[in-house]
């Protein structure tokens, strides 16, 4: 069990110059507090001279954006950014020229490096791979269909070996062995085929931000000058080069605030540790922890408590003992519409589930689209889908309001090398970085006030239109033509309706999404879709879960923590052990269609319309 000093969301920390370390649930107001120690280390430190700027670290550019409005006019002295932002602007960008191979010439054609983005393999880049390496023929029988191949090599993420010291590429994701004939002897020299062109993703970031600390002494000190503060929220999420590199900074002088929640610790298949944050320590360090729950109702703060694994008990700080938790058992179809029903008003609950797959079929229910056309995409024409992939996000994310977001989309997808754009845009002059913005900006308008128009378009007529836009923005840029082959078939039977409802946004904004899309948020009605009972189970008796499942029932409670006002579960169906449980924990248990109290599993149920709950309260209700 672990000892910390009880606080308050609004907590003042008499001493701003120790390492700390806070534990703090859902709706804690943990970004409050924060907001607050920072407005205090401004206000009262000593340390903090012209060129000198606490930093903080959060974990979607959303949330950082949330940081920045809160700080208010105290925000310029504040460095608020992603890991990766931080990073790569802080060490990586600036220091790059320093990771060098056995021969002492740089690993990175540096000067042509332009920021950093999701790994996308080429078919170029790999045959170039495989050439170098004396394999030049091996994927040629496959050329027409490379999407295993792609699937696993855009997997790959740097792991560093604790033991060794040693890096290695190893895939994420589930997957159990390499695509046949792919050599995975010789992954450790495939990434530099992208490195020489200047070329690296999200991973190289920390793997390099990791080099250049560790094996440059002084660089650790350097940042400890320019940055004697930093503090990194949702350090649950965070993995062993974060870890690191924040415990270096630490010993040179930076003081290290980080705060978190085990019970939030989602992202394993990403190569993030919980564990960190649960051994996270430094001299003088000091271990807080929020006990309070500023978002959710009191029913809803007692179901989360109830399926909690760390012993973490929450209080409702609202005073507000709101609606019952609802489950709703059937079909998504049925349960969909009796979660509207419930809310009244042509009302929609925001609707969570586990994986991309689930939310693209309730999104199809919901809004009537079709399967996801994005892989076929990317077979039919990479340069042309990865461009459009950028672009319908883009439009996606305006539609919210979220136009610098959406501008830093556009200029992912709009890329320049060497006084070239690259993909499909073409142009006859110079390539500069303002011409570039100027298409990411003349691209964003026409989203925006073209959108209606554009999801009752097939994704040739937006292609269409969008060469136009970009002509029209920068005299002599065109997207090149199409004429015949793959892309044309595909552009001429899909809808860009069917894209936009399909596309994974990086920061999500839709109505209905996954739950690692929804970390971080919370919204007044919450619908979350399980897949099966199990997943109910898990959070009804978390201290029976193996190791091996743990991961799976957090996901489903940050899913049902997003909640303020109104939780509700979907699940097909419920055995009458979990029904029973649920009523005595005070929820309401709905049949929209599914099976109530299996007798497969559990035996004849054995219905009542009303329970007594836990303390001789009034339990939950079965209806149906």
């Amino acid at each position: 069990m672990r000892s910390c000093q009880a606080i308050a969301s609004n907590t003042h920390l008499d001493d701003i110059e120790h390492h700390f370390r806070v534990f703090a649930g859902p709706g804690a107001g943990k970004t409050f507090w924060l907001v607050r120690h920072i407005k205090d280390v401004l206000s009262r430190s000593s340390r903090l001279t012209a060129p000198a700027r606490v930093a903080c670290i959060s974990y979607t550019n959303v949330a950082a954006g949330n940081i920045l409005k809160a700080l208010g006019p105290s925000a310029d002295r504040v460095d608020v950014s992603t890991i990766h932002s931080f990073f790569y602007r802080h060490i990586v960008r600036p220091y790059l020229h320093l990771v060098t191979n056995g021969h002492g010439s740089p690993v990175v054609d540096y000067t042509q490096v332009d920021g950093h983005d999701e790994h996308r393999p080429g078919f170029g880049s790999v045959q170039e791979w495989l050439a170098a390496a004396g394999k030049k023929n091996l994927l040629r029988p496959f050329s027409g269909n490379c999407a295993e191949w792609f699937r696993y090599l855009k997997a790959l993420s740097w792991r560093l070996d604790d033991k060794t010291g040693q890096w290695s590429l190893r895939p994420t994701g589930g997957w159990k062995q390499a695509p046949q004939y792919l050599p995975t002897r010789l992954l450790g020299s495939y990434k530099g085929v992208y490195w020489r062109r200047g070329i690296i993703d999200h991973d190289d970031v920390l793997y390099f931000a990791y080099r250049l600390v560790k094996e440059n002494q002084g660089l650790s000190r350097f940042l400890a000058a320019r940055i004697p503060y930093l503090f990194i929220d949702e350090f649950q999420d965070t993995n062993p080069v974060q870890t690191q590199v924040a415990k270096w900074l630490a010993e040179a002088g930076t003081v290290v605030g980080v705060i978190g929640d085990v019970e939030q610790a989602i992202f394993g298949f990403q190569g993030s540790r919980y564990e960190d944050f649960m051994a996270f320590s430094l001299p003088r360090q000091v271990d807080y922890e929020i006990q309070g729950n500023r978002r959710s109702t009191d029913r809803i703060v007692a179901f989360l408590n109830h399926s909690r694994g760390d012993g973490l008990a929450q209080r409702g700080t609202r005073g507000l003992a709101g609606q019952p938790v609802r489950i709703l058992v059937g079909g998504w179809r049925e349960c969909l519409g009796e979660a509207c029903s419930l809310l009244g008003a042509g009302s929609m609950p925001v609707v969570l589930s586990r994986n991309n797959e689930t939310v693209g079929e309730l999104r199809r229910l919901s809004g009537g689209g079709q399967a996801d056309p994005w892989p076929a995409f990317e077979e039919a024409d990479g340069n042309r889908e990865r461009l459009f992939h950028e672009i319908v996000s883009a439009g996606e994310l305006a539609c919210q309001g979220h136009y610098e977001l959406a501008i830093r989309t556009l200029l992912r997808g709009i890329r320049i090398r060497r006084g070239e754009f690259l993909g499909p845009i073409a142009y006859a002059g110079q390539a500069t970085d303002l011409e570039r913005r100027a298409l990411a900006v003349g691209v964003l308008e026409f989203l925006v006030t073209h959108y209606d128009e554009l999801v009752e378009d097939t994704l040739m007529s937006a292609y269409a239109r969008m060469t136009h836009v970009i002509s029209q923005t920068v005299p002599g840029s065109r997207l090149r033509g199409v004429r015949r082959g793959r892309f044309k078939s595909f552009a001429e039977s899909t809808a860009y309706r069917d894209l936009a409802g399909s596309v994974r946004l990086v920061e999500e904004t839709r109505t209905v999404r996954t739950i690692h899309k929804a970390k971080g948020d919370e919204f007044n009605s919450v619908l979350v879709v399980l897949t099966d009972e199990e997943q109910l189970t898990r959070v009804l008796r978390p201290d029976e879960v193996p190791e091996r499942e743990k991961e799976e029932r957090r996901i489903t409670y940050v899913g049902l923590s997003r909640a303020r006002e109104c939780l509700m579960i979907a699940v097909p169906c419920i055995s009458h052990q979990n029904m029973a449980e649920l009523v005595t924990m005070g929820a309401e248990v709905v049949k929209c269609g599914g099976c109530l109290g299996c007798a497969a599993i559990t035996g004849e149920p054995r219905l009542r319309p009303e329970t007594s709950g836990r303390n001789g309260e009034t339990g939950g209700v079965f209806r149906g």
